[in-house]
């Protein structure tokens, strides 16, 4: 009997301490929001990271696409004005903007400008099949569409036509002619700063344009 009671309180010491060391285990509600407050904490710093990173990626991607834009229209510039008459190079203004003809290897007259008209200030390119005896300038008034050589995105601040036109002498060139052509660009919609692109562009037209 002694012994069943004894028994009895031993295993009752057992339930008390297996409860004590429960109690031990758990959390406090001092400990659940302090756990909740670290959690959110490091939420919020994270997500911060992930939206400057993402930020980062686009205004990298933008970028990426506008040094790709500007250098494709400026390529088709350089090849056409490479092989354009250098004795034709001419610039003149329209509504604001610089305007750069020169006759091409077929001999039709071309124009490259920007559009003011336009937000995003497009780079364009008219061809007119004009009289060969006539300048291009007299043609200008003849375009009847504008062919727009850049995306939606890429904005021209400004763009610059410098030529040197060849120089006849007799039926000789003492020149080829060279025309140097200056960009300001930016994406629209992004706040890194603006490309500036300097490019000269030499005529490889050994023979003066003749009627």
């Amino acid at each position: 009997m002694c012994r069943h009671h004894n028994l009895k309180i031993e295993n009752s010491m057992k339930i008390e301490k297996l409860k004590i060391e429960n109690w031990y285990h758990g959390f406090t509600l001092i400990e659940l929001i302090t756990a909740i407050a670290i959690f959110s904490i490091i939420i919020v710093i994270t997500s911060g990271v992930y939206s400057r990173f993402v930020s980062n990626q686009r205004r990298d991607i933008a970028y990426q696409q506008l040094q790709e834009d500007t250098r494709l229209s400026l390529e088709m510039f350089n090849r056409e004005a490479r092989t354009g008459y250098g004795s034709t190079y001419d610039t003149y203004s329209d509504n604001n903007s610089s305007v750069f003809s020169f006759r091409n290897q077929n001999r039709s007259c071309v124009y490259y400008r920007t559009n003011p008209d336009q937000d995003n200030h497009p780079f364009q390119r008219a061809e007119v099949n004009a009289d060969p005896a006539s300048f291009c300038s007299d043609a200008y008034a003849e375009i009847d569409s504008w062919q727009t050589m850049t995306d939606d995105t890429t904005v021209f601040d400004e763009v610059t036509f410098k030529p040197h036109p060849a120089v006849v002498t007799g039926n000789r060139l003492t020149n080829q002619g060279l025309v140097t052509i200056l960009f300001t660009v930016h994406s629209a919609g992004q706040s890194q700063s603006a490309l500036h692109l300097q490019n000269t562009v030499a005529s490889r037209q050994v023979n003066p344009f003749r009627p």
